[in-house]
C-alpha cells in the first residue's frame, strides 16, 4: 500500500552501531569543547563591564551640581594632582595622590563621572 509503512523495528549490525556509538561520542566531546571555549572567552571579560571610554587626566575636569566646587586632575611625574576650584576658578583644595589617576569618562561621548551626589567624594581610576 501507498504512503503506509511497517513498525518493524530496524536493527543494525555491529559495526553500524560502533559508528553510530563514535559519532555520537564525537558530537559530545564536541560540545563540551564548545561550551569550555565559551566560558573561557567569555569569563576574559568577565567585571570588566566591556571596553572603557578612558579617563580625563588633564582638562577642566567635573563639577559638583551646584556650581560650588570643580574638580580637575593633572599629572605630576607618576603622581596625580585633584584641584578642588572654587566657583570663581580659584583652587580651594589641593592633594597629591600616587599613580597615574584621571576623572572617569562614562560614556564615549566625553560625558566625566565619578563624583558623589552629594560632591563631597570622586572616585579616580587607573588609566588603562
Amino acid at each position: 500500500m501507498e504512503g503506509t509503512h511497517d513498525s518493524q523495528p530496524v536493527y543494525l549490525s555491529h559495526h553500524e552501531r560502533r559508528i553510530e556509538m563514535t559519532v555520537r561520542i564525537r558530537l559530545v566531546v564536541l560540545t563540551l569543547l564548545l561550551v569550555a571555549a565559551g566560558v573561557v572567552v567569555g569569563g576574559a571579560g568577565a567585571g570588566k563591564g566591556g571596553p572603557s571610554p578612558g579617563v580625563q587626566l588633564e582638562g577642566r575636569g567635573i563639577a559638583r551640581a551646584d556650581g560650588a566646587l570643580r574638580y580637575a586632575t593633572r599629572t605630576v611625574v607618576g603622581s596625580t594632582r585633584v584641584t578642588a576650584f572654587d566657583a570663581d576658578g580659584g583652587a580651594a583644595r589641593t592633594t597629591t595622590v600616587h599613580g597615574i589617576l584621571g576623572i572617569p569618562f562614562v560614556a564615549f561621548d566625553g560625558t566625566l563621572g565619578g563624583l558623589a551626589h552629594d560632591g563631597r567624594s570622586l572616585v579616580l581610576p587607573r588609566r588603562t
